[in-house]
């Protein structure tokens, strides 16, 4: 589910009206066909709030909303590590400190199975691969 907001600076009816529809094909590429996307257009910059129908709306939709599980989750593995341990010997370490480490994690897998020789993004690293 998404909230648009600020639809009030738009002036013009017809960029409002195609702003709309192209963020709401854009939300569903990104989430999944036919999800709700709200639109908080009259924002009250005196009391600093929005139309209480408005919020109305929105808060019985969020509560009778049933939450679907992204279907990238449910079809690619994701590993969540514990912990993790460096098993490159100290000494080669010491000779070459630029040396390719070998680490294990320990955690859990989610998702699908993990492919024996699979390369995997650790974010701020390069990539690995798994044997």
């Amino acid at each position: 589910m998404g909230v648009l907001t600020h639809l009030d600076l738009f002036r013009n009816k017809k960029k409002l009206k195609k702003t709309k529809k192209t963020l709401k094909h854009r939300f569903w590429t990104e989430v999944y066909p036919g999800s709700k996307l709200f639109y908080l257009s009259g924002y009250f910059p005196m009391t600093q709030t929005y139309p209480k129908n408005e919020i109305h709306n929105l808060a019985r939709f969020i509560s009778v909303m049933k939450f679907r599980p992204t279907v990238w989750r449910t079809e690619h593995a994701y590993l969540v590590a514990d912990r993790m341990e460096d098993l490159t010997s100290i000494e080669h370490i010491r000779v070459d400190p630029k040396i390719d480490r070998t680490i294990s994690l320990y955690g859990y897998v989610h998702g699908t199975f993990l492919k024996p020789h699979i390369s995997v993004h650790i974010p701020g690293k390069n990539c690995f691969f798994f044997s």
